[in-house]
């Protein structure tokens, strides 16, 4: 977590900016286990305003719903292949959750 919040820091300063609107996690990588730690310091850097709004990117449904019960999630987008599945087609609202394909956003 501490490393997501002092990255996102450091990337501010070198931007000059004072927040992100959309801050994502690529892929959630299982074999490292760390995305849950990382979201959960993307949620402390919106609670502190440093990030507006927070998604996932190219996870599956299964993988984006522990993030979804912990803390709202605002966006999931699929940069290389949104694949349909049944509860929520290739796009949709769902619980407040928005998915789209990257380029629809």
């Amino acid at each position: 977590m501490t490393k997501a919040i002092a990255n996102t820091k450091e990337s501010l300063e070198g931007l000059g900016l004072d927040y992100l609107d959309l801050h994502l996690i690529r892929c959630p990588n299982p074999s490292v286990g760390k995305y849950d730690d990382t979201w959960r310091g993307l949620i402390e850097l919106r609670e502190r305003g440093l990030v507006r709004s927070t998604g996932v990117s190219n996870f599956t449904d299964s993988a984006s719903q522990p993030l979804i019960a912990s803390a709202p999630l605002v966006c999931i987008c699929c940069f290389d292949k949104c694949q349909p599945d049944s509860d929520w087609g290739l796009t949709g609202k769902v619980n407040g959750v928005l998915r789209s394909p990257a380029d629809q956003l």
